[in-house]
This record gives structure tokens, C-alpha cells and sequence, in this order.
């Protein structure tokens, strides 16, 4: 686990440094389009490998501990949301109603992947 820690840690390091110099270096009002995208990109990887890595440092020890997939998959939609929300903030099309739908959007992704596993996991327990 102390691999996968310092992986974790390397990685968030270097995306933050990204984006840092990213925003210090340019206008953001006036930057390109791919620019804005990788600095969205860099901050979503910023924002999962800092999850991940709290949660290695601080979460369960011994066999109660959530599998990697599913540590991924919470992960990556954590972060698609604060990215998404900032996002849409950047492109001035942020209100209380399409935040609240794009939160709810992510929420039933996460629940229908949830419901799956657990459809499959009682599949193969009937076997």
C-alpha cells in the first residue's frame, strides 16, 4: 500500500504544480480553449489522487477496505463534480438549477453503478 500511497501523493503533487503554474501564468479570461482544458483535466486529477490518497492514509485497515475499482470509480465522480461545477461557473451558465441537475446527474451515475455491482454480486451468490 505504501506504493500505491506514494503514487497517489507524486501524482496530486504534480497536477497541483500544473495547475498552480497554470493560473498564475495565464489569464484566464483570455486564455484558449485547450488551455482551460487542461487545466480542468489537471485539476480533476488533482482532486481524485488527493481523495484516494486520504483515503489510503486514513481509511480502514485489514479486510473491510473498499476495492480499488470502486475506490476509483467514487473518486473520479467526486471529482467530475467539483470540476463540472466549476466548469459550468466558468462558462457563466452556473444557477441553482442546473448545479442541482448536474449534482443529481452524478449522484445516479454513482447509484446506478452501486446497483449493479450489487445485482451481480447476488447473481453470483445464487450460483
Amino acid at each position: 500500500m505504501r506504493k500505491y500511497l506514494f503514487v497517489t501523493i507524486s501524482l496530486f503533487l504534480l497536477s497541483t504544480g500544473v495547475c498552480v503554474v497554470t493560473l498564475f501564468n495565464v489569464n484566464p479570461l483570455d486564455a484558449s480553449a485547450p488551455i482551460v482544458t487542461s487545466f480542468f483535466v489537471f485539476l480533476l486529477i488533482s482532486i481524485q489522487s488527493f481523495a484516494i490518497s486520504l483515503y489510503l492514509m486514513f481509511g480502514k485497515k485489514g479486510t473491510s477496505r473498499i476495492p480499488v475499482k470502486t475506490l476509483l470509480r467514487r473518486t473520479f465522480f467526486l471529482g467530475v463534480g467539483f470540476v463540472g461545477l466549476l466548469a459550468m461557473s466558468s462558462l457563466n451558465v452556473l444557477n441553482l438549477f442546473s448545479a442541482a441537475t448536474f449534482v443529481a446527474a452524478v449522484l445516479l451515475s454513482e447509484l446506478f453503478f452501486t446497483s449493479r455491482s450489487r445485482v451481480t454480486d447476488l447473481k453470483n451468490n445464487e450460483k
